[in-house]
C-alpha cells in the first residue's frame, strides 16, 4: 500500500507574517539598492574629480550627487502623503510642462557630449526626456484608474 497526502482544507491558508512585511521588504532592497549606487558615484567620481580639479575635494561630485538624493527622498516623503485626487489633478500639467520642456530643447538645448538634449535651468541642468517619461507614466495611470466615459 503506498502513503497518501492528507486532503487540503477547503478554508484559505492564513497569510504568514505582517501585512507591512512586504512594505519593509521594498524600503530594504531600494535602501540598499541606493547605497551601492552611491558608493558606485563616490569610487568613479572621486577619481575623476582629483585627476580634473588638482587641489581639489575629491567628494566634490560625489557630494553634489548625496544632495539631489535628499531632495529626491524629501519629495519622496511629501509625495506619499498626497491624496490620489490630487495626483490626478496635477498629472495633465506636469505632463504639459514637460512637452513644453522638450520642444524647447532644439532651440536652448546645450550641447554635453555630443548630446544636445540638455537644458540649463537655475540651479543647474535638466534631462526634459526624463521628466516627460515620468509625467507620461503618471498621466497614463491617472487615465487608467479612472473610471470610463458614459458608465459602466
Amino acid at each position: 500500500m503506498t502513503a497518501t497526502a492528507p486532503r487540503r482544507s477547503s478554508t484559505p491558508a492564513e497569510p504568514s507574517g505582517s501585512p507591512v512585511t512586504t512594505y519593509y521588504l521594498l524600503i530594504a532592497g531600494t535602501s540598499i539598492l541606493v547605497l551601492v549606487g552611491l558608493a558606485l558615484v563616490l569610487s568613479t567620481t572621486s577619481n575623476y574629480a582629483l585627476r580634473a580639479d588638482s587641489g581639489a575635494s575629491p567628494y566634490r561630485l560625489f557630494l553634489t550627487q548625496a544632495i539631489a538624493l535628499v531632495i529626491g527622498l524629501i519629495g519622496l516623503v511629501v509625495g506619499s502623503h498626497l491624496s490620489l485626487a490630487w495626483w490626478k489633478k496635477l498629472a495633465p500639467f506636469v505632463l504639459g510642462v514637460s512637452i513644453l520642456m522638450l520642444a524647447l530643447v532644439p532651440f536652448v538645448g546645450k550641447d554635453v557630449g555630443g548630446n544636445k538634449n540638455w537644458i540649463i535651468l537655475p540651479g543647474g541642468m535638466s534631462l526634459p526626456a526624463f521628466g516627460a517619461r515620468e509625467a507620461w507614466a503618471s498621466r497614463c495611470s491617472s487615465a487608467w484608474c479612472s473610471p470610463p466615459l458614459g458608465g459602466n
